[in-house]
């Protein structure tokens, strides 16, 4: 399928998805709430986000062998930018090559995303069982337990595929037409050095922390708005590491529509004392919130390469 059309149905399907959204809930008292924000806890909550991503860009250095640099925080938050306007997280294909720019192998590249992707699926499983406990005897429990089961098998399948080579994956690789044999080249190159299991645990750790951070930024979403206070601490870090992975499904525009509302009805149900309403409100006050960090450290990279890409092409006529 062409990528423009498939990037118009998603902007249609996004569309929709947050009309559906917003039009079950009532425009009206989720705009009551958001009117309440307060600026300065939405900026501490920022903070966090953005402490969250300057931990993501050490992992991707990491597992690159290189040390960390400021210059690939901004290179990531370009990655996340364009994400924000891609289905199914298709910005980090600009972050491949940005590192190949910068002398880094294709596979190197994909390897080390595999690795924090990898690592990312199987803490937020770790999560999402945590949350089946936490909210054990509470109605919707059992979505938990559904998204832990497939998180559980995305991350160790994720895993498996970066730590072992398979001869067999190579092979259904190779009978995707058009792109087959470049995709089973890339596999092959990387994993041409296996990943050790204790470094793949290692970033699962940092992972988790990386929930804990942005946890830490969703509930200053709720002291914004006035909804609660740090006991809603422990639902924010479960809730909002568990809706994350809806932004790498290729339906929306990173996730738009499914996780405002997986969110506000986890949230509706989880957080004693919030109505679906006002679990909206801190869904849509998040999702602003964490674009405008992405904005605000993406925006001069992405407005460079745009540049550079324009002056190719006038080259190329003249």
């Amino acid at each position: 399928m062409d990528r423009k059309i498939l990037i118009a149905a998603n902007v249609v399907v996004a569309l929709v998805l947050a009309y559906w959204f917003l039009q079950g809930i009532g425009f009206a008292e989720v705009g009551s709430v958001l009117a309440q924000a307060r600026l300065e806890f939405v900026v501490a909550g920022a903070l966090f986000y953005a402490a969250m991503n300057v931990l993501n860009s050490f992992r991707i250095a990491w597992a690159l062998g290189t040390h960390w640099r400021p210059a690939l925080f901004f290179k990531h938050m370009t990655a996340m930018l364009i994400s924000d306007f891609t289905p199914g997280r298709a910005g980090y294909t600009s972050l491949v090559l940005k590192l190949r720019a910068d002398g880094f192998d294709s596979g190197a590249a994909i390897k080390a995303l595999s690795v924090v992707f990898a690592a990312d699926f199987l803490g937020r499983a770790l999560l999402a069982g945590v949350a089946v406990a936490f909210f054990a005897g509470k109605v919707g429990a059992e979505v938990f337990m559904v998204v832990a089961a497939v998180m559980l098998a995305l991350g160790g399948g994720l895993f498996y595929l970066v730590a072992f080579r398979s001869s067999r994956l190579n092979r259904w690789l190779e009978k995707i037409p058009s792109v087959g044999t470049r995709l089973s080249i890339a596999y092959e190159h990387a994993l041409e050095s296996k990943a050790s299991a204790a470094f793949l645990l290692s970033n699962v750790a940092l992972s988790l922390v990386g929930a804990l951070l942005r946890g830490v930024g969703w509930t200053f979403v709720f002291f914004a708005l006035g909804l609660g206070g740090w006991d809603v601490l422990p639902t924010a870090i479960l809730v909002s590491a568990l809706v994350t992975a809806l932004s790498f499904v290729p339906l929306s525009l990173a996730g738009l529509g499914l996780q405002e509302g997986a969110g506000a009805y986890l949230f509706s149900v989880a957080a004693s004392g919030i109505s679906l309403g006002e679990a909206a409100a801190v869904m849509l006050l998040a999702r602003v919130m964490e674009f405008g960090v992405d904005a605000l450290t993406g925006w001069k990279e992405l407005l460079t390469d745009w540049r550079k890409k324009r002056h190719g092409a006038l080259g190329d006529d003249q």
